[in-house]
């Protein structure tokens, strides 16, 4: 296993794991630094411990002592713990400035890329009515409830209002989900309420 995966083999590595039914390492996932497809595939399904100090050192702990700095950021979005980096062998004061460093930088990535996934998310239902109201001069009920059932999933949830932004966009989806209410059937509105942290409007007219 490790041969094809420093040899970047993964007809051979596929084959190994799905068809043999080998199980990977850690010194396997260390050879992986330079494909995050790789180690993904090691970790989600030939089964490698992303923490595993089998050998002699943690992947990620290698990772970051190689450079490997794309690499430990990945094992880290797999799973991989930065505690088990930082106390393993009693690390050097610049091992550990360097360990922090990828994962400040990691989470400097991740959070504004998790942050921005659950904006567009939450925004789906506005995109789809605005694209609805382009193409159709008039809204039949049953597009409109067709469209809410399809594509408000999961439901939203309030942004914090501790930010203009965060008001606006709570603004623009109560004002849709009070217009989704309006014309919704009973049971695309349990749907649309069932989970979601808005209130539940009242029906109106408008």
């Amino acid at each position: 296993m490790n041969e094809a995966v420093d040899s970047q083999n993964r007809a051979i590595m596929y084959w190994l794991v799905r068809q043999q039914g080998v199980r990977a390492d850690s010194d396997a996932l260390c050879f992986a630094a330079r494909d995050v497809d790789v180690m993904s595939f090691l970790v989600h399904e030939a089964g490698a411990d992303v923490d595993d100090d089998g050998g002699w050192q943690p992947p990620l702990l290698a990772f970051v002592w190689e450079d490997h700095h794309t690499a430990a950021q990945h094992l880290i979005q797999l799973g991989a713990s930065v505690d088990i980096a930082l106390t393993h062998f009693r690390p050097t004061a610049r091992d550990k400035h360097r360990i922090l460093s990828v994962y400040h930088d990691y989470l400097s990535r991740s959070v504004t890329t998790h942050a921005m996934r659950f904006i567009n998310t939450s925004l789906a239902p506005l995109r789809t009515l605005s694209a609805l109201s382009a193409s159709h001069s008039v809204f039949g009920v049953g597009v409109l409830c067709s469209q809410i059932a399809s594509y408000v999933e999961p439901p939203p949830l309030p942004f914090s209002e501790r930010t203009p932004l965060g008001r606006r966009l709570n603004a623009a989806l109560s004002f849709f989900l009070s217009r989704a209410y309006n014309v919704a059937s009973p049971s695309v509105r349990r749907r649309l309420f069932r989970h979601t942290a808005f209130v539940t409007p009242q029906v109106t007219h408008t």
